[in-house]
Order: structure tokens, then C-alpha cells, then sequence
């Protein structure tokens, strides 16, 4: 079965959190990066993903994206990228670090990081 484009955007989420950090998001995690008030929600997308094979869960509920070869994930999932809003033009003026929002583009349109 293939996966939505929500569950693939999920997925995305969960590999891009385990490569900046080191360790998996948890399910409060994903709630609020997804803005969900509920985690059983995201549970729901998280244990579908455990079940098509994308990701495990170890013994104590953490989960962990299964390894994906490096073409599969070039064609397969989208990439998240913050959108940080307008630049202004002239002289240089401060600018906030915090993202407006995040944005998925297709892997393949991004190219290598």
C-alpha cells in the first residue's frame, strides 16, 4: 500500500528530527510540530507507518525510521524546509530565526544537502 501524502510527510518529519538530533521524536513531538492537539492522532499515522515497514518501534514505544538506501530516498520521500517569510531589500536589518512555517518540496527538486 502506498503511503498518503500526510504519512509520507510524517515520515519525512521523523527521519529529518532523527538526523539533526541523534535520537526519534516522540509522538508529543509530533503532535506539536503537526499542530495536533491529540497524540492518539498521530499515533494512528505513526502505527501505520510501523506497519507498511517504514519505521519500528524498539521494546519501550520509541520509534526509529528503517534505513532507507540513498536513491530510494532521493525519489521516494519529500524534504520539509522552513520558510522564514519575506527578505527585505536595502540596507541589512535583523532577522528572525524562528521559521514562519515548514514547507515539503519533493527530494528531487532540492538536490544533494
Amino acid at each position: 500500500m502506498s503511503l498518503t501524502p500526510h504519512q509520507r510527510t510524517v515520515l519525512n518529519y521523523i527521519g529529518e528530527f532523527q538526523r539533526k538530533r541523534g535520537y526519534s521524536p516522540s509522538l508529543a513531538d509530533l503532535a506539536l510540530a503537526f499542530g495536533v492537539s491529540s497524540k492518539n492522532a498521530i499515533a494512528k499515522v505513526v502505527n501505520v507507518l510501523v506497519r507498511e515497514g517504514h519505521i519500528e518501534k524498539d521494546p519501550k514505544g520509541r520509534i526509529k525510521i528503517m534505513e532507507i538506501s540513498e536513491k530510494e530516498e532521493r525519489v521516494s520521500l519529500p524534504m520539509m524546509l522552513p520558510l522564514f517569510g519575506p527578505i527585505s531589500a536595502g540596507f541589512a536589518a535583523p532577522v528572525e530565526e524562528q521559521a514562519e512555517e515548514m514547507i515539503t518540496l519533493d527530494t528531487f527538486l532540492v538536490g544533494d544537502r
